[in-house]
């Protein structure tokens, strides 16, 4: 009985050390997420927010039904990008605040004052290139990501990705060239 006492003071005396030694790792394994994983997870934020945006200008202002569809696949892809991208982030720890690109206020603007064939012109060689880069993105992240999580995330974006790109390739060939005077 006298040695059950001691035991007990013993774990009482312990059970600090271990809840503080527990939370400690636990707070860890968010910490211990790669940078270059960070990094991809914060690219990947801030560029379907973009193409949201860009999604969004191209329902209002394209000539063509095919540029306004493609500009809605965006918004509902992206958006859907983001609802994960989002919850991975949590998931792993990684902070989300996105700072507003002053060269990308600029895109939408200048394209926002383009007319007609010529905005759809201008806003799916634009897309092309941004599928581009995100497609060398994912690839990267799904190829040599460091997180098994992030990895998996990256390699399941990618197939969309490149039907997108795809797509918005076709579109451009489809757009009439216009007349040099």
């Amino acid at each position: 009985m006298n040695i059950g006492r001691k035991y007990r003071w013993l774990l009482y005396g312990l059970l600090p050390v271990l809840v503080t030694l527990g939370m400690a790792i636990a707070d860890d394994s968010n910490r211990s997420l790669p940078e270059p994983d960070r990094s991809f997870i914060r690219q990947a934020a801030k560029d379907s927010l973009w193409h949201i945006s860009l999604g969004e200008l191209a329902l209002k202002q394209a000539a063509g039904g095919n540029i306004r569809k493609y500009g809605e696949d965006m918004i509902l892809g992206n958006r859907r990008i983001q609802a994960d991208i989002q919850s991975l982030a949590k998931k792993k720890g990684v902070d989300l605040e996105i700072d507003q690109d002053p060269l990308q206020n600029q895109t939408l603007e200048h394209l926002s004052r383009e007319p007609g064939a010529g905005f759809d012109r201008q806003y799916i060689s634009l897309m092309i290139d941004e599928q581009e880069k995100s497609e060398r993105l994912y690839r990267e992240e799904a190829d040599h990501g460091q997180d098994r999580e992030t990895r998996g995330f990256a390699g399941g974006v990618l197939p969309w990705i490149d039907t997108q790109l795809k797509r918005a390739r076709d579109i451009l060939l489809g757009i009439p060239q216009p007349f040099l005077k």
